[in-house]
């Protein structure tokens, strides 16, 4: 087959296709019929009506421009069917010889082929005689003239032109039709423009012209650095800062923290850094911006930096700087105040930035090394980079000037101890300790490193002693101390030897002549507890400073200053219930009762059925008559019901052995308190109190037993969870008085139980009253004989044979023949349960 038959099957596959309002495909069976035989498909297609012709040279000329793609054809006529713009424009050129499309595609050809002067030739031809395609012969001719590299500025003027006439069109022609020869574009501008700008005098055309240029230079370079540098740099030099700001921030978006080290994001960076420094009331975008340049590369920085800012701008830069670093370290500080998790870190994310910062400082303040260097050290040892910190620390020291000594000597303490070299940390705690005018933070610092490394001793007495002469300097130093510095992994260990030790400082386990259940502490305990005492007080002599620390040493015995060490451990962990106790005896010893029954009740609040908090509270309430909201026990209620009870005629007589009901009638009227016959010689003047249970005046211990009512009930509580024992350590903590309030009250509560009830259940209730009342009388040191230990021993024994537990009730007896050996009830009634087991011969004996 011929090319012309050829291309006459396929003109006629074209023509089915154009029936059908298929325009592409048939101006693409056209076009493929024209690389076969080019006057066949002339021929065809200039014999189509005016309409249709007009049709496929639109869409010729749209292929040639690169708006539309070529569709792809099959043809049962032509194995391969291979299209290219360049065919459809010599197909275009052919249809219509004066084309400009067509021809300006032949001229992009020749400018490929280097023939740029003939290119230019044209295209001033084409411009005289077609301005309806001027803006395509313009950025032809310029790129033409770009590339001949005679007439840059001509080619530049020619590319503005045609931007500034159709800005979107020919943006999309230089990105798509000049793409390759982009790269020539740019590099032509930037000569251009810097060579402009130094030549031309400053003026409202050229700020417009520059502007037409850089605008012209982003739209078709988004992307590359070097025009937003360019832009960027004349922005700021026409003062236009917000502009600056936003073109520096869309380049930099492009850029990762470690691509920060090339210039040109290093310049960026500077740049916005001194737009926000002019613009005002942007310090600390500046700052960062000047931290994070600084920290790439210094070297690099410092030059950009003396070249944007003047020596006064340089001061005033120093001066914001520093107030942005206390804001950013206010800001570690309030992290690690707040954080809840006694072994946690948070806030530690916080310090890369203060970091940061103070490196910064160093590079434009060189006057102010030392110290800035001293706050770097810090920040490292803060954010763990313990190796880092204590080599500056080093070098710090080991130079002649001597100011921040103590500082030095505390932050290179802390490293050690994290480094487990914990010899060298006491040896520079104990120098900042035993300096002669010390700072009283480097002071908080080494006090508390020095008690951590005292635990791992076992000196945790003197650990307490520490922490709390570090509280009475300045608690909220030392909490911060102790969440920032100490590791965090012995946050923990600490908690709990503070907790024991303020424990047993309430509990007067660590004097000489401290009492506890078992009597006195050995001679030789005595003499260690001196040999401790006297070894600290020396070292507290020699802190000569304003605060009275051999004061602190002797005070923090007692229960002000255990109470500034549990205000130090419920900051720390706000959770730990041991912490809260230790804070509310430390108040109840103080005298400071209400505090500590306010604290007891919030205690309890979370954990309602803890022994220890309710025999706390069942203390406090029987010492001052409180009531106890969560047993809904209150005055006004019990009132209430007494007024109903003797509305009805149902009024009882309060059974209480104190008071005598002989002349009591109604509710209201007096009756007289006396006392049991054992107390009669040290009881008080004889008191009145009324039936409805309430004092009608000063009511000394004890009271009506309805005044203590609620304190009973969380008695009560206590016995039947059965965890009594927790009293045993309480009672060391107990007041003397309170102590015999907690007695009599729990003995003759067993009494009034065992008057009106006898089940077993009633039994071990009464019990349980008197083993409060034997533990009280334990710590009063009373003798048994004729006092309430004998009574309630009695009595307990007798309730144990009742029960069945003959062996308990003999041990009972035991205990008090054991005080007395001819007591006459405690024979007879050991004797009755030798008898009970048949133990013939013991009882004889």
């Amino acid at each position: 087959m011929s090319p012309q038959e050829l291309a006459a099957l396929l003109c006629k596959e074209g023509d089915h296709h154009l029936a059908q309002q298929e325009l592409p495909i048939a101006t693409a069976f056209y076009t493929a019929a024209f690389s076969c035989s080019a006057p066949t498909a002339v021929q065809k297609v200039n014999s189509l009506d005016r309409g249709l012709w007009e049709k496929v040279i639109a869409t010729l000329e749209m292929w040639c421009k690169g708006k539309n793609q070529i569709p792809k054809i099959q043809s049962k006529n032509l194995a391969v069917v291979s299209l290219s713009v360049g065919i459809a424009a010599m197909f275009l050129s052919s249809l219509s010889p004066d084309n400009v499309v067509s021809t300006v595609y032949k001229l992009e050809t020749l400018l490929r082929q280097g023939c740029s002067e003939e290119v230019v030739s044209k295209c001033n031809t084409l411009l005289k005689a077609n301005p309806k395609y001027s803006m395509e012969l313009l950025l032809l001719r310029a790129l033409a003239w770009l590339l001949s590299g005679t007439q840059v500025r001509k080619g530049v003027a020619d590319y503005i032109q045609a931007f500034v006439m159709h800005r979107a069109e020919a943006v999309a022609y230089v990105c798509t039709r000049q793409r390759e020869h982009l790269p020539r574009v740019i590099q032509a501008f930037s000569n251009y423009v810097s060579t402009y700008q130094k030549e031309s005098p400053d003026c409202s055309s050229l700020d417009q012209w520059l502007g037409n240029c850089y605008d012209f230079l982003s739209a078709v370079a988004p992307d590359d650095i070097w025009v937003f540098r360019a832009q960027a740099a004349y922005l700021f030099k026409k003062s236009k800062f917000e502009e600056c700001v936003a073109v520096c921030s869309k380049a930099l978006k492009g850029f990762s923290a470690d691509n920060l080290r090339d210039e040109k994001a290093l310049g960026l960076l500077l740049e916005r850094a001194a737009a926000y420094f002019f613009l005002g009331g942007r310090m600390q975008e500046m700052i960062q911006d000047l931290a994070e340049a600084f920290a790439a590369t210094p070297a690099q920085a410092m030059k950009h930096f003396e070249e944007l800012f003047s020596p006064h701008d340089t001061e005033r830069i120093e001066e914001q700087a520093r107030t942005v670093l206390e804001v950013k370290f206010a800001a570690y500080r309030e992290a690690v105040r707040t954080r809840t998790e006694l072994r946690g870190n948070h806030g530690t994310e916080l310090l890369p930035s203060v970091i940061q910062t103070v490196q910064f400082l160093l590079q434009i303040s060189p006057g102010s090394k030392r110290e800035l260097s001293v706050r770097l050290a810090d920040c490292y040892l803060l954010r763990g980079c313990i190796r880092t910190a204590l080599d500056i620390c080093d070098h710090l020291l080991a130079a002649e000037q001597k100011t921040y000594y103590n500082t030095l000597l505390a932050l290179r303490g802390f490293c050690s101890l994290h480094a487990h070299d914990h010899q060298q940390a006491l040896q520079d705690f104990q120098k900042v300790i035993e300096h002669d005018s010390p700072h009283p933070n480097s002071c908080i610092k080494a006090l508390c490193g020095r008690g951590l490394i005292r635990i791992s001793g076992g000196s945790h007495y003197l650990t307490a002693l520490d922490y709390i002469t570090a509280c009475q300097l300045k608690l909220e130093e030392t909490i911060f101390t102790i969440k920032s510095y100490v590791p965090w992994n012995q946050r923990g260990l600490l908690l709990k030897v503070l907790q024991e030790e303020g424990q047993k400082m309430l509990q007067k386990k660590r004097y000489p002549g401290g009492s506890s259940a078992c009597g006195q502490k050995k001679k030789q305990s005595c003499a260690d507890s001196y040999k401790e005492a006297l070894l600290l007080s020396l070292t507290f002599f020699s802190l000569k400073v304003v605060f009275p620390f051999f004061f602190f040493f002797f005070s923090s015995r007692d229960a002000p200053g255990v109470y500034q060490l549990a205000s130090l451990l419920v900051e720390l962990d706000a959770s730990d219930e041991a912490s809260r106790i230790l804070c509310a005896d430390a108040l109840y010893q103080m005298g400071r009762v209400e505090e500590a029954h306010r604290l007891l009740l919030l205690a309890l609040s979370r954990n309602p059925q803890r022994s220890p908090i309710l025999v706390r509270l069942a203390l406090l309430q029987l010492k001052k008559g409180f009531m106890y909201d969560g047993n809904q026990v209150r005055r006004t209620w019990l009132a209430e019901r007494m007024r109903k009870r003797s509305v009805m005629g149902m009024v009882k007589r309060v059974n209480n052995p104190f008071v005598s009901h002989d002349n009591c009638k109604a509710p209201g009227t007096s009756c007289t308190v006396r006392p049991p016959h054992h107390m009669a010689q040290s009881w008080n003047p004889p008191h009145h109190t009324t039936c409805d249970g309430f004092s009608s005046g000063p009511a000394p211990t004890p009271t009506c037993p309805s005044r203590h009512f609620s304190g009973m009930l969380l008695l009560k509580k206590v016995i039947r969870i059965g965890d009594t024992s927790c009293l045993l350590p309480i009672m060391d903590i107990f007041k003397d008085e309170d102590r015999k309030l907690m007695q009599t009250h729990c003995h003759f509560r067993a009494l009034t139980i065992l008057k009106n009830k006898q089940e077993d259940a009633d039994i071990k209730e009464a019990i349980a009253y008197l083993s409060f009342a034997i533990i009280a009388s334990a710590w009063l040191h009373f003798s048994p004989s004729g006092g309430y230990a004998e009574d309630c021993l009695l009595i307990r024994a007798r309730c144990y044979g009742r029960l069945g537990q003959k062996k308990t009730a003999i041990f009972d007896f035991n205990a008090i023949l054991k005080e007395e050996p001819r007591n006459v009830q405690a024979l007879s009634g050991r004797g009755f349960i030798y008898l009970a087991l048949k133990q013939h011969k013991v009882l004889s004996l």
